[in-house]
């Protein structure tokens, strides 16, 4: 099964880097997490996806550092709501790049879980602060075609609802089969 586009092509899914966090609890129904993170890289943008910009850890240039933080609330049982919001430099002080770029990206996500069915709904959006100048920098390496364009703001969402139907065929065996319906733009 596919992960939604918005998380293959806004989010980074899979995304490791190195940094330092901190998370807990806030009551019973708040946990959130925080993290100092290297940052993203613009040298691996395209104009189809923000993914190639992750260093994944071990190869981070990490001139640019950047901060992540989420939270999740359990109104109910079976419900969670969150969000989360991630902003660094994305230019890793290359010299291709004339200016300082900047990138925002922030998502909304709800869902709940109650007997066999599943719910959940995503939006993200990312902002790119010096869009222009990483264009004009990755097309003049070469890294993008002359045709392509970094945009400045991407955004998608998706709803999906499931349902376990395997209570209904196999009952006492505790397997987990979840026919699902996405829509996603």
């Amino acid at each position: 099964v596919s992960r939604p586009q918005v998380e293959q092509v806004i989010i980074p899914t899979t995304w490791r880097e190195n940094g330092v966090g901190l998370f807990g609890n806030i009551g019973e129904d708040i946990t959130y997490r925080a993290y100092a993170v290297t940052g993203l890289d613009a040298w691996g943008l395209t104009s189809s996806n923000l993914r190639g910009a992750r260093s994944n850890g071990n190869r981070s240039r990490a001139e640019d550092l950047g901060g992540v933080v989420r939270v999740d609330w359990t109104p109910f049982e079976g419900g969670l709501l969150g969000g989360s919001f991630y902003g660094s430099g994305l230019d890793q002080d290359r010299s291709q790049f004339e200016d300082d770029a900047q990138i925002a990206l922030w998502e909304l996500h709800a869902q709940y879980r109650w007997e066999g069915l599943e719910l959940r709904a995503l939006y993200a959006q990312a902002l790119i602060d010096g869009a222009s100048d990483l264009t004009r920098g990755l097309r003049s390496s070469n890294r993008i075609k002359q045709n392509e364009t970094i945009a400045d703001n991407w955004l998608g969402w998706y709803l999906e609802v499931a349902y376990d139907v395997m209570p209904w065929i196999a009952p006492d065996r505790g397997w987990y089969l979840a026919p699902f319906f996405r829509f996603e733009r």
